[in-house]
């Protein structure tokens, strides 16, 4: 990853007190066994990655989609700036379709408050992590999970902290 990756979330002059803010990592790695939506059997997946404050959007991002697949591959990845005493990280599954509405497929919500999330440090190997989808409501037919890379960078100021063979993610291809 080129160290001038884009920085989402926060804005670097949020009103928030200093030192409070962190840059996380979040590598969507896969999904598998999602949910069937489309006629012939498979779906055309898609990550979007919202950032919230007291349930209020404060960014948000997607991955591309992948096509007919219900085990898809993304290996894309997303650094926010966050308030891990205040956000919630939101990443919800769509089924892309070109004519009609997406269709859901599962969500996750992690308050980064209530999740330990470790810092990158050189030698250090951070695991990836299993989340199983959840339904919207009683009525959102979900399966599946998505594995996921995610852990702070070291200071606030730094986005080339580890490249994605030091965190041990890398495409199986």
């Amino acid at each position: 990853m080129a160290s001038s990756q884009t920085i989402y979330g926060l804005p670097q002059d949020a009103d928030v007190p200093e030192g409070t803010t962190k840059l996380l990592r979040i590598k969507i790695i896969e999904g598998v066994n999602l949910a069937k939506k489309d006629i012939f059997g498979a779906s055309d997946p898609y990550v979007k990655i919202s950032l919230l404050q007291n349930n209020i959007l404060i960014d948000t991002k997607q991955t591309s989609v992948v096509r007919k697949s219900l085990n898809p591959k993304w290996y894309e990845e997303f650094i926010f700036r966050v308030n891990p005493a205040d956000n919630v990280v939101r990443l919800e599954v769509f089924d892309s379709n070109r004519v009609t509405r997406d269709d859901f497929l599962g969500l996750i919500e992690i308050p980064l408050n209530h999740v330990h999330i470790a810092t990158e440090r050189t030698g250090r190997d951070i695991p990836c992590k299993n989340f199983v989808l959840r339904p919207r409501s009683s009525r959102s037919r979900v399966k599946g999970h998505l594995t996921l890379y995610l852990a702070y960078l070291p200071s606030d100021d730094s986005v080339d902290g580890a490249d994605d063979t030091a965190s041990g993610v890398t495409p199986n291809e």
